[in-house]
C-alpha cells in the first residue's frame, strides 16, 4: 500500500512536517515534487529563498578550529593506505555530535556547496597557509584515494577526525571488530577479501596482501589488536 502510493506521487505530512514554517514547507515540497519538470533541481534549490536565509558564512568555523584541521591534513598526508580506510571506517560511523565542527570545516572548502571539494577549492581554502603548491597536491592525492578528483564528506572527516586530538580507544576497537568479522582476534587477508566480496581478483588480492604488509609488525600475515591499536598511537 505504502509502495503505491509513493508510486502515485503521495506526500505524508506527520507531525514534524506540521510543525515547519510554511516557507520550509514549501522548499521541502519543490524538493519531493513528483512530476521530474516541476521538481527542484540541485542548482535551483541552492538559489532558493528560504535557503538564502541561512547563510552558510555563520558556521564558519573559527581559525584555530581551521588550524587544526590543515595541520591534520598534513599529518594524514603521510599515513597509509591501511588507516586511511580504517580512518573512512571510523568515520563513517561517527554521529553527528562528535563532527560537528568538521562538518563546518568541510563547508568552508566546499565553496560551492555541492558536497564535493574540487581541486581548485582546494586549493583555495588552503591558500592562506605556508604550504607549497606540492603538499597542496600531496594532501589532495592523499585524500582521494580512488582518484575521483574529488573528495567527500566522509573522507575528509576521516583525515581530519584527529584533528580534535587523539581518537578513543572504544571507537577504534569497534572499527576493529568490523573488520574481524568472523571474531577471530586478528584480522587477515582472507577477512578483508571477504569483506569486499566474491567479485575480487588476482589484482584485489595483491593489494589486500599490500594493506596487511603496512601493519603487521610481527610477519604472521595478521593484524592484532595491538598492531592496529598502533596505526593511532605511534605517530
Amino acid at each position: 500500500e505504502v509502495a503505491k502510493k509513493i508510486e502515485k506521487g503521495f506526500f505524508y505530512e506527520g507531525p514534524e512536517f506540521k510543525a515547519l514554517s510554511g516557507a520550509a514547507k514549501a522548499f521541502i515540497r519543490s524538493l519531493l515534487t513528483y512530476d521530474e519538470d516541476e521538481r527542484y533541481s540541485a542548482s535551483r534549490a541552492l538559489r532558493s529563498a528560504w535557503l538564502a536565509k541561512y547563510p552558510r558564512d555563520q558556521g564558519r568555523p573559527e581559525k584555530e578550529v581551521l588550524d587544526q584541521v590543515t595541520c591534520s591534513l598534513m599529518q594524514s598526508a603521510d599515513d597509509g593506505r591501511f588507516k586511511t580506510l580504517v580512518m573512512q571506517l571510523i568515520a563513517y560511523n561517527s554521529t553527528r555530535e562528535e563532527t560537528e565542527t568538521l562538518r563546518k570545516a568541510f563547508d568552508y572548502f566546499d565553496r560551492n556547496n555541492d558536497g564535493l571539494i574540487s581541486y581548485w577549492e582546494w586549493q583555495h581554502a588552503l591558500r592562506h597557509y605556508d604550504y607549497s603548491n606540492g603538499d597542496v597536491e600531496a594532501m589532495f592525492a592523499s585524500i582521494d584515494i580512488y582518484r575521483k578528483g574529488a573528495i567527500n564528506y566522509t573522507e575528509f572527516v576521516a583525515a581530519t577526525l584527529e584533528a580534535g586530538g587523539p581518537i578513543d580507544d572504544d571507537r577504534i576497537l569497534a572499527a576493529f571488530k568490523r573488520l574481524d568479522t568472523k571474531d577471530l582476534g586478528y584480522i587477515s587477508k582472507e577477512t578483508l577479501l571477504s569483506i569486499l566480496g566474491d567479485d575480487c581478483d588476482e589484482h584485489y588480492d595483491a593489494i589486500v596482501s599490500k594493506l596487511i604488509e603496512e601493519v603487521d609488525r610481527s610477519g604472521d600475515g595478521k593484524v592484532s589488536v595491538e598492531e592496529f591499536l598502533a596505526l593511532f598511537r605511534d605517530r
